[in-house]
């Protein structure tokens, strides 16, 4: 079955309802998901935000998922910057605006070196995972 079944590249409440119909979640629990991982509350899904919220659910399962997931929000130098998270952004046809990813950074990071490095994600990841 395939969740995108409009290939818009992004997931909408529909589609992410008709996946989950059979699961026993109310409507009510649904859309809590869904907003829950609608970061950029723009009304869908997009593959960054279904990346993390896969990373935040398996993080414990397999640490080559969450390695790549760092690896498509990363830079060629390893980290996590808010100009790699503009470009993860921009590969999905999205836009966020540098001011953002800068606030994302520096809510996540806390050396403020402005920049995430893979150990700072795993933490960040683990911490998400456990709060669910």
């Amino acid at each position: 079955m395939s969740l995108d079944t409009d290939s818009s590249g992004s997931l909408r409440f529909e589609e992410l309802k008709e996946v989950l119909n059979h699961s026993g979640m109310t409507d009510f629990e649904m859309g809590k998901l869904f907003a829950e991982i609608d970061f950029d509350h723009d009304g869908e899904i997009n593959y960054t935000e279904f990346l993390v919220a896969f990373a935040s659910k398996e993080i414990t399962k397999d640490a080559k998922q969450l390695e790549a997931v760092f690896k498509h929000f990363s830079d060629e130098s390893g980290f996590i910057t808010a100009e790699s998270l503009v470009e993860s952004y921009k590969r999905e046809n999205k836009t966020i605006e540098l001011s953002e990813a800068i606030g994302i950074i520096s809510e996540v990071e806390h050396m403020k070196d402005n920049k995430i490095d893979f150990e700072q994600f795993s933490a960040l990841m683990k911490a998400v995972s456990l709060k669910k």
